[in-house]
């Protein structure tokens, strides 16, 4: 048997069960969330969902946002009420190879269906291009890729942004993908960086993370 259990970074309506169940560490590296199965036995117990992020190269730095929840702004430059987990960093120098965080996300046993959308690919005009690609033992799919994003999201085709639209609001479907990982996955890492531009600040944003498990 397998049931329901999402990571909420936003809470879905009123009561517990609802309820965002994701903490953040004492630091900006490390977060958390005790997932409960929906309809399972308590036997069956949560799932513990680990994240952890490692910085690659020497020039970055993470900002005080990094894996923690924010509200982005939408389009039309207004704050949005969606809470989000940030990936956010600081690139100090030109950073046209890959650099920049790669954070792990972990579950502490399999998880099937695994689904979540990565938000808020932007690009400024000089100085930083949003780009990411997931590594992982499992195989993902991605749907809703916005018309803003080019790249399949893997190491040689990283998703980047097509366009300049750092001002158009840093979440809109233009800029967001959809990932799923339809067979078991216990692990997998978002590589994030800058693909071009001088250096700056740059983040990109989680959505909930819906997924299945058993005992």
């Amino acid at each position: 048997m397998t049931y329901p259990g999402q990571v909420r970074f936003q809470s879905t309506g009123a009561g517990a069960a609802n309820a965002v169940n994701y903490t953040p560490g004492t630091t900006t590296t490390t977060g958390s969330a005790s997932v409960a199965l929906a309809g399972a036995a308590a036997s069956v117990g949560n799932v513990g969902v680990s994240f952890a992020t490692t910085l690659v190269g020497g020039a970055y730095a993470l900002n005080a946002a990094n894996l923690r929840l924010a509200t982005p702004t939408v389009a039309g430059g207004a704050t949005g009420t969606n809470a989000r987990l940030a990936l956010q960093q600081t690139s100090s120098a030109s950073t046209t190879t890959p650099r920049g965080q790669a954070t792990t996300i972990s579950f502490d046993r399999p998880v099937q269906n695994l689904s979540f959308t990565i938000y808020g690919f932007t690009r400024s005009t000089a100085t930083y291009n949003d780009a990411a690609y997931i590594t992982s033992a499992a195989t993902f799919t991605r749907s809703g890729q916005g018309s803003q994003i080019a790249g399949v999201g893997t190491s040689v085709s990283p998703w980047t942004t097509n366009t300049v639209n750092s001002e158009s609001g840093q979440t809109t479907t233009a800029n967001s993908v959809t990932v799923t990982f339809v067979g078991p996955v216990s692990s997998l890492v978002i590589n994030y960086y800058s693909a071009g531009g001088s250096g700056g600040a740059q983040a990109i944003f989680l959505g909930n993370m819906a997924f299945t498990a058993g005992c």
